[in-house]
């Protein structure tokens, strides 16, 4: 399955709520630097299988990881607004 990047220039939308029977994340494993130069991680959002993070930068760029941080990400820029939510989509090929 593949999969696209559906970007959203608002926050509002449909949230899931945290379970409260689960306890947040707290382990820290590994610092990565987003940008050479201060700015804002405006939203992270994992794809649907965990093998890619997107994040979204006040500075107007999207960062696309793997979800083991190794290598360097995808760098998509020339995005006209500060990313305040990302999506993953399945694409289904369908047969024509």
């Amino acid at each position: 399955m593949e999969y696209g990047l559906h970007i959203r220039g608002d926050i509002h939308g449909a949230r899931k709520e945290y379970p409260l029977d689960v306890e947040a994340p707290h382990i820290f494993h590994k610092q990565i630097t987003l940008s050479n130069k201060p700015t804002s991680a405006c939203g992270i959002q994992y794809s649907g299988d965990g093998m890619k993070l997107a994040c979204g930068l006040a500075d107007k760029s999207l960062l696309v990881f793997s979800s083991s941080f190794t290598g360097e990400p995808a760098v998509f820029t020339g995005i006209f607004t500060a990313l305040s939510g990302m999506l993953f989509m399945a694409l289904i090929k369908q047969n024509t």
